[in-house]
């Protein structure tokens, strides 16, 4: 379901200060209506589920983190309680 590349197309209510065709992004790609997740050419993802990719990374580097980051966070912050102060030093 991870993912990076970039936009090809943005649904109805997607404003360009969001995203744009164009626009280098990665996140995860659920299966909504059919689709194959990430594991295709195109995949279609939820407006929620992505971000634009940091230019320090490429594709490969940057489809490697959403689920791992997302896990590794939840691991931190709600199993282990690290603070925002923590957090932040």
């Amino acid at each position: 379901m991870d993912f990076s590349g970039i936009i090809k197309q943005v649904g109805k209510g997607v404003s360009d200060s969001e995203f744009k065709p164009g626009d280098e992004a990665y996140g995860q790609a659920g299966v909504i209506n059919g689709g194959s997740g990430a594991f295709a050419e195109i995949a279609l993802a939820k407006i929620e589920s992505i971000a634009n990719k940091p230019n320090r990374l490429n594709h490969a580097e940057a489809a490697a983190l959403p689920l791992v980051g997302v896990s590794a966070w939840r691991a931190l912050v709600e199993n282990i309680g690290l603070s925002k102060d923590q957090r932040d030093s």
